[in-house]
């Protein structure tokens, strides 16, 4: 996939894995197609995990070892966390992310935890909505190679 749409880059700095567009088939299975189709792919960790941890996952279908996948697995929607709070919500309480609105009508968004410290101080973004903000901010701990587990 060339020219990435934001929510994907930051599900892969978030771990997801397997990104590609999927369509539905017979039987209710997914296929990868080439263009069109859904954005899923596999998120990082046990699913359970993820839910208990506040992440929000929405099943898309199974692939059948016959059309390439594993057996029965499952691939999930990518989260729009450039648009949906339900999906970047979790992020912001667990890395206890401030958010600051600007007089501008910007945000920026910073952590102060030890686990994001880089070399010259604890990286921020501005944006031009808070959620955008987020997503940069995530990048940009991705870009310093933090570890984004949760």
């Amino acid at each position: 996939m060339t020219d990435k749409p934001l929510h994907v880059r930051v599900a892969e700095a978030l771990g997801w894995t397997e990104i590609a567009r999927w369509k539905f088939g017979p039987d209710d299975e997914i296929y990868r197609v080439e263009s069109g189709g859904a954005l899923a792919g596999t998120p990082p960790g046990p699913t359970e995990h993820l839910e208990e941890n506040g992440w929000h996952l929405d099943a898309i279908g199974t692939v059948s070892e016959r059309d390439g996948g594993d057996a029965d697995k499952t691939y999930f929607s990518i989260p729009r966390y450039d648009t949906d709070w339900y999906a970047t919500g979790p992020l912001v309480e667990a890395w206890q992310i401030k958010l600051v609105p600007y007089v501008d009508g910007r945000w920026e968004a910073c952590s102060h935890q030890e686990r994001w410290l880089v070399d010259d101080g604890y990286p921020c973004a501005m944006e031009p909505t808070a959620l955008l903000a987020v997503c940069s901010l995530i990048l940009s701990w991705q870009r310093h190679g933090k570890s984004l587990h949760l």
